[in-house]
């Protein structure tokens, strides 16, 4: 198994509106599955993995590798985690039906990032849920590789950033972001939100992408507030620098220069230097550390 996702997104719980007519509460009871599965993946915790899949449960993997019953599924999952720590999975279910009172099929995209970095694992999967005793369980799963686009390889090396992340400045604001791929892969989305006294108080989404006139990765921003911006990122060995003029809302520019470094323990440094509104240099930002909301 050497890009096992191991996933799979259970998971009409990101997207329970495009779920088709069925009992409601079947619909919430694999939801709230696919919750606690994706908890537990993220949590590295192949124990509790192992108690959503029967007992004679299959599970054929990216790899086309087919694994038979709940304690090899287990096995394969516990020696997974302790390859890979850190590894973390998002998932987009795109359909769930009931082909009978009993039984459900699930089938979507799956994204697995290694704390490390690199380029993310794309999976589809198909999940076929059964009940048994008044509960849903995960029978079969079947995992093929998700076609990726060439913007999606270029942008591989931001894999890394896939993922939710916080930070907290020393005035005690919370800086949350959530990185997400894009359609078709051709972009990352990064959505970042910050809290002050646990209320938002201000927001932005950033498109990145692959800029072929270039040859070099760009983004572009917007804030909540009607400001916007463009930025252009370069590799600098394992960081990154990513250079970006701002028009605020009222019309000032704002340039600066940031640089993100992936630390051993799995959280990234953001520092910023140049800062400058207008023609006026502005005072240097502090340094700010960002974690996976998990990561102790």
């Amino acid at each position: 198994m050497k890009r096992c996702t191991l996933i799979l997104a259970l998971l009409a719980s990101l997207t329970p509106f495009r779920l088709p007519a069925a009992d409601a509460s079947d619909n919430a009871a694999i939801a709230a599955i696919g919750e606690a599965y994706v908890k537990a993946f993220n949590d590295g915790n192949a124990k509790a993995i192992s108690a959503f899949w029967l007992p004679n449960a299959d599970y054929i993997d990216l790899d086309g590798v087919h694994h038979k019953g709940r304690e090899a599924i287990t096995k394969l999952f516990a020696d997974f985690f302790a390859a890979n720590k850190g590894v973390q999975v998002r998932i987009d279910s795109e359909a769930l039906s009931f082909p009978t009172p009993d039984t459900a099929v699930e089938d979507g995209l799956s994204v697995v990032t290694n704390a490390q970095g690199g380029a993310p694992s794309v999976a589809r999967y198909s999940n076929l849920f059964v009940r048994k005793d008044g509960k849903w369980f995960l029978a079969t799963v079947r995992e093929t590789p998700a076609a990726t686009s060439d913007r999606s390889t270029e942008l591989g090396a931001l894999g890394w950033m896939i993922g939710d992340w916080q930070a907290v400045t020393k005035q005690g604001e919370k800086v949350l972001l959530s990185v997400e791929p894009g359609p078709n892969g051709n972009f990352l989305i990064i959505r970042r939100t910050i809290l002050s006294n646990d209320t938002p108080v201000s927001g932005s989404v950033q498109w990145i992408a692959w800029d072929a006139s270039t040859g070099g990765v760009r983004s572009w921003d917007f804030e909540d507030d009607g400001g916007f911006g463009e930025s252009q990122w370069k590799p600098q060995g394992d960081a990154w620098t990513v250079d970006s003029v701002h028009t605020l809302r009222n019309g000032t520019k704002l340039s600066s220069s940031q640089t993100l470094t992936p630390n051993k323990n799995g959280s990234v440094t953001v520092t910023t230097a140049n800062l400058a509104a207008g023609d006026q240099k502005a005072g240097t930002p502090e340094d700010l550390v960002f974690t996976r909301p998990t990561q102790k």
